[in-house]
């Protein structure tokens, strides 16, 4: 190889590398959810009773992610309790998860 050719070379190297660098970062984005919590008075059966909702659903909503985002949940309690969530089909292949913990809203 000539010394052009070769530095023809490594700039196409160069350029492939830039692009699959940009790409990457252009589909990465945040994704934010607000959830909340609360009482909700449900009658599936001819007879009302309470239950716990989430954003008035139950089930809660799906929430949904392409891999690289970085997902922004924030959990409104405004049960007169404390509760927890239980995530189906989450699998997290970074241990970069952080959970921000606050008390309960009224």
């Amino acid at each position: 190889m000539d010394f052009q050719s070769n530095i023809r070379q490594k700039m196409l190297q160069i350029a492939l590398l830039l692009l699959l660098f940009i790409q990457s970062n252009i589909a990465q984005k945040v994704v934010r959810y607000d959830l909340y919590v609360q009482d909700t008075i449900v009658n599936f059966t001819g007879k009302s009773r309470r239950a716990i909702a989430v954003n008035g659903m139950i089930p809660m909503p799906t929430l949904t992610f392409t891999e690289g985002d970085t997902a922004e949940i924030y959990v409104h309690n405004k049960l007169k309790e404390s509760t927890s969530l239980h995530w189906h089909g989450l699998m997290v292949p970074t241990p970069r998860m952080v959970f921000l913990i606050s008390r309960r809203c009224r």
